[in-house]
């Protein structure tokens, strides 16, 4: 008796949940979202001197962000010519644990350098196919004096969640430039406004507005000395 209590109240709660996260149209949502948006704002605090910048790569929730996703505008920023190298900063944690393979080499802190878009590629790691794969590791010597990094807030019952894309000192952690924004995920909407990318491993989302991220970034790094 107990488990056929246990197993409605289960039922109960699953049905809830999937209730609670379709209950609003994607006209409901899309409001929602615009009138958040309304809300965005950016800011460039002080312009710096740069030649190189880093860029954070840590996959959040499956999310793909058609502008803002690292690897892509740091394909962007080397295409502008403003930047002799752009890195790309991330965990092995954070990556797919095949590419890891729990190899000793591939496990902690690494980061790709690109000087032309094709460098831009996080390839293999470890033994493979009897040829070993190095990432290059992290120091603090070789990062760039300045990183771009992305903070999510939690996302809501309309599938909206609170941005932040900062351009910071790497090193003192001063914010030079900021985007205070909002992202519409778009991975439960219906199948007219829905977008799943990778095979359906990940979802698009929508942002507010703003200045394009590239262009906010090539405005508070100023490359030409």
């Amino acid at each position: 008796m107990r488990f056929v209590i246990l197993y409605i109240i289960l039922i109960s709660v699953a049905v809830l949940a999937y209730c609670r996260s379709d209950r609003f149209t994607d006209e409901q949502k899309i409001s929602y979202f615009n009138k958040e948006c309304l809300n965005a704002k950016e800011e460039i605090f002080s312009q710096e001197f740069s030649t190189s910048l880093a860029l954070e790569y840590y996959p959040v929730s499956g999310v793909i962000e058609e502008n803002y996703y690292p690897t892509g505008l740091a394909k962007k920023l080397l295409k502008s010519k403003r930047f002799e190298e752009v890195q790309l900063l991330y965990s092995s944690g954070d990556l797919s644990p095949t590419r890891a393979k729990l190899d000793y080499y591939c496990e902690g802190e690494f980061m790709i350098v690109a000087r032309k878009e094709e460098d831009i590629n996080l390839g293999l790691c470890g033994m493979v196919n009897g040829k070993q794969h190095y990432w290059v590791r992290q120091s603090k010597k070789m990062v760039s004096d300045y990183v771009v990094r992305y903070r999510y807030g939690e996302r809501n019952e309309y599938d909206v969640r609170k941005f932040i894309f900062s351009i910071e000192n790497y090193n003192s952690g001063e914010v030079i430039a900021m985007q205070s924004s909002y992202q519409l995920l778009l991975g439960k909407m219906s199948r007219k406004n829905q977008v799943l990318l990778g095979w359906g491993s990940a979802e698009g989302a929508r942002s507010c507005p703003l200045t394009l991220p590239e262009e906010f970034v090539l405005s508070a790094l100023n490359t030409s000395g």
